[in-house]
């Protein structure tokens, strides 16, 4: 069966019989993780590739050490995660993109600025020019950084080429089985009506789509 039905299958199902349904309306109850979640999805463009679910893969609280609030993976390695707070400082927040994010000054200031930094390389089954961006903060924080001129150009020329490839080799992700299906469904399920409700907008009302431009320098 292919994957946009099984999609499309799960989300017709009654709440009650969905496996890890606490997941999801955990991820919906909290909701600034849910609207950082909507506006990742919207942002990167993900769903446009929900045929090859299971090459990319979405996992809602994954039982990583440390505690995390998702994970989103590309093959074999992670390119997306939000890490539990710890303390007063928040989580921490990292995305995977291509090293044209370089280009953009202000992004490593603002990055620097939150405690964060960049990694070349970070995994070995990563593709080249990859760049591990990391700061900490709460999803107001992580909103603001999607907004960031720039970041949206590099995570896509990433993301993009990553699923091209993964999807021409025609393999999955070592983390298939973790997948959340029924949470992608919910997620585009949301965000269709949203785009049905706002036709003539050029942005996701509430979403916050549009790019914030590098503060001008006097």
């Amino acid at each position: 069966m292919a994957p946009q039905r099984v999609s499309t299958l799960l989300g017709e199902l009654d709440p009650a019989f969905i496996v890890k349904r606490p997941k999801i309306d955990r991820l919906f109850q909290d909701e600034e993780f849910a609207t950082f979640i909507l506006r990742l999805f919207a942002f990167t463009g993900l769903l446009h590739w929900i045929d090859i679910q299971g090459a990319w893969t979405f996992v809602l609280f994954p039982g990583t050490a440390g505690g995390r609030y998702y994970t989103i993976n590309i093959g074999r390695h992670e390119v997306a995660f939000s890490s539990l707070p710890r303390g007063s400082h928040g989580g921490v927040h990292a995305i995977v993109m291509d090293r044209l994010i370089y280009d953009f000054a202000y992004v490593r200031t603002w990055v620097e600025a939150h405690g964060g930094g960049f990694q070349d390389d970070a995994y070995s089954s990563a593709m080249p020019r990859s760049v591990l961006v990391h700061f900490t903060g709460g999803f107001a924080e992580a909103q603001q950084f999607l907004r960031l001129e720039g970041v949206r150009r590099a995570l896509i020329a990433y993301w993009a080429e990553a699923l091209i490839d993964i999807n021409e080799r025609g393999v999955e992700s070592v983390f298939s089985r973790f997948h959340n299906w029924n949470a992608v469904a919910e997620i585009r399920s949301r965000l269709t009506g949203t785009m049905s409700s706002a036709i003539s907008s050029p942005v996701l009302p509430g979403l916050g789509l549009e790019t914030a431009p590098a503060p001008k320098r006097p």
